[in-house]
């Protein structure tokens, strides 16, 4: 009885704290396979972790060609096979939606459905989804989420899209999986500082143009100097180390990097408030109760705020960047509604697993 861990990488910071999250709640329930398609060898390997022999650019030829290979070689060299798959997580975490190519949802679509027939179940772990107004990715959508056992959406707005897309579909409301991933108190950097955490999806998935972007940035670094708060550049994808090296270079700060997510979950957890753009950035500055001013380009970012209760955090464009962080770094209100909610999610997370391990275990291909 293997799962198949689908969706998570080791480029987008991101996607491996959720490989994280499934490892310390799964793995010492379930062998746990997961694609070399992304996914670094040494990262696999310290969470225990097996290798699909299923590769992304031919799901249909690699699944025939490694049933080929015997048991005893796959369990010396820990592969996993299509036959040896029992069950399927999906951790993609915002893949189906207009916003990306339906290369994916059919690929994965196509997968699925082989499965099902074989009775190995899917079940998509918390993840934003939709909207589906492009007929390609609704169709391919609809396809793949009608055939899981069960989905979660992050979201109030993404369980919207999914219920639209055909009322058959079992979909159920739970916040983000990555929440409750303990990180290790960086003592990296002395005094208070604020860590600033770009995204480049904010030039290409929006309106704004690279300059507004980085200019911001630049002057937020600018008023929290002057508020005695040491800016910090903290790289989360490796594709905005250009952005991060602009800011850098304007403010004169430091830029961390660690191949770790924890690390810089650590390193954002610690900071007296984040300013903040890459979404799991977020959830580990609201995870641990540090104050964070958003950037966001989709609806995720929104109701993520909304899930904590402190949706005055997000900042759009027409805003005065200098006076939301005199007001974020003011909000002793905000900060203890923060507090509050940290119970309560982590109570959802619990049931969230529960469900899912129920699904699982109960599987019989």
């Amino acid at each position: 009885m293997t799962i198949d861990l689908r969706g998570v990488n080791t480029h987008n910071k991101g996607a491996e704290l959720m490989m994280y999250a499934v490892a310390e709640r799964l793995g010492g329930k379930f062998p746990i396979a997961v694609s070399p398609n992304g996914s670094a060898y040494d990262v696999r390997a310290r969470l225990g972790m097996r290798q699909t022999l299923l590769m992304n650019q031919a799901p249909l030829a690699s699944g025939f060609v490694g049933s080929l290979v015997p048991a005893k070689l796959r369990d010396a060299f820990g592969l996993t096979s299509e036959t040896d798959v029992s069950g399927v997580l999906d951790a993609a975490g915002f893949a189906y939606s207009d916003s990306f190519s339906p290369v994916r949802s059919k690929r994965e679509a196509l997968v699925a459905d082989r499965r099902k027939k074989r009775g190995v179940p899917t079940v998509f772990l918390p993840q934003a989804f939709g909207p589906f107004k492009n007929e390609e990715q609704r169709k391919w959508s609809k396809q793949l989420l009608v055939s899981a056992e069960l989905v979660f959406a992050r979201d109030q707005v993404s369980l919207a899209h999914v219920r639209q897309l055909d009322p058959a579909i079992n979909v159920q409301l739970s916040p983000d999986f990555t929440i409750g991933l303990k990180a290790p108190r960086s003592s990296r950097f002395s005094g208070d500082y604020a860590a600033l955490v770009p995204n480049v999806k904010m030039i290409t998935h929006t309106g704004l143009g690279e300059d507004a972007y980085t200019d911001s940035f630049i002057t937020a670094g600018q008023v929290l100097r002057a508020a005695g708060i040491e800016p910090v550049i903290v790289v989360h994808e490796f594709n905005d180390n250009d952005i991060a090296h602009r800011v850098a270079q304007q403010l004169d700060c430091d830029v961390f990097r660690d191949k770790n997510p924890l690390v810089l979950k650590g390193v954002i957890g610690n900071a007296r408030v984040a300013i903040a753009s890459r979404f799991h950035a977020i959830v580990g500055a609201l995870s641990q109760n540090t104050p964070v001013l958003a950037f966001g380009w989709s609806h995720k970012y929104e109701q993520l705020l909304g899930d904590y209760g402190v949706e005055r955090w997000l900042f759009s464009a027409e805003q005065d960047i200098k006076e939301s962080i005199e007001n974020l770094i003011a909000d002793d209100e905000g900060l203890a509604i923060l507090e509050a909610k940290q119970p309560e999610l982590l109570a959802e997370n619990d049931r969230m697993w529960s469900a899912v391990i129920d699904v699982l275990g109960s599987a019989r291909p």
